[in-house]
């Protein structure tokens, strides 16, 4: 049996490598086809009173949520879910999303997606317009092609520092603002009173998933595991028939 022991050993470390690569990976996805709150998110709206008198307009349009505050700039609304968000070893926060912006009067920006993670608290916040979308914490503007849909991704490793890709092109690195309460949460919609706009959400989706080096291992591990399971066999199966 002695030859077997490295084969064993190896086996057993790719075990323990394979089994601590990740923690808890979870995956939650928009797609524009329902309202979100009946998707599990928490819609918050207002229009400056208590109770509020008035709401946006919104409607799902070919697969797309609508959120048009076009009428009123005090109107706002966005969606939320709160919950644990950061990625552990091994393991990368994504957030994506695909917009087209069609309308937009105010000094800044009205619709945006912010991203909020665990502890300590701090949160990255994009705000959008017609033809560019802001980088709050870097106070960038990173220019876009108007009235079409764009491809946002998100990726951050340690939920400090992060990349944002535009139709698949990195275009923006930044980090963080720590100086906050906020943690937990990522929201989505047009949430800034004094600005009115019309956007189109066609989805929003957001989790941890293995980084590409975890998932590597984790498929070489398996690869490994099953040849040396074939390799046993064999060897064990030549071990009978020269036995009879």
């Amino acid at each position: 049996m002695k030859p077997y022991i490295p084969l064993l050993a190896l086996w057993a470390a790719l075990g323990v490598l394979v089994s601590t690569a990740g923690a808890e990976q979870y995956w939650i996805a928009y797609e524009g086809n329902d309202f979100p709150e009946s998707e599990g998110w928490t819609r918050t709206y207002g229009d400056g009173t208590y109770p509020s008198s008035d709401e946006p307009d919104r409607w799902i349009e070919d697969g797309a949520l609508v959120v048009d505050t076009m009428r009123n700039p005090l109107l706002w609304e966005y969606y939320e879910i709160d919950r644990a968000i950061d990625p552990g070893p091994g393991e990368v926060f994504v957030a994506e999303w695909r917009l087209r912006f069609d309308e937009f009067i105010g000094w800044s920006f009205d619709s945006g997606l912010v991203i909020a993670r665990d502890n300590p608290p701090g949160h990255a916040v994009f705000g959008f317009d017609v033809d560019r979308f802001y980088a709050k914490e870097e106070d960038r503007w990173i220019p876009v092609s108007p009235g079409q849909y764009h491809e946002y991704r998100f990726e951050s490793r340690d939920m400090d520092s992060y990349d944002v890709f535009l139709d698949g092109t990195q275009v923006h690195t930044g980090s963080f603002d720590g100086d906050t309460f906020l943690n937990s949460f990522v929201n989505f919609g047009a949430g800034v009173q004094g600005a009115s706009s019309r956007s189109s959400w066609d989805f929003v989706r957001f989790g941890v998933i293995p980084e590409p080096r975890a998932s590597f291992l984790l498929m070489t591990g398996f690869v490994i595991q099953q040849t040396l399971v074939q390799r046993l066999a064999r060897r064990s199966n030549a071990a009978r028939r020269a036995g009879r």
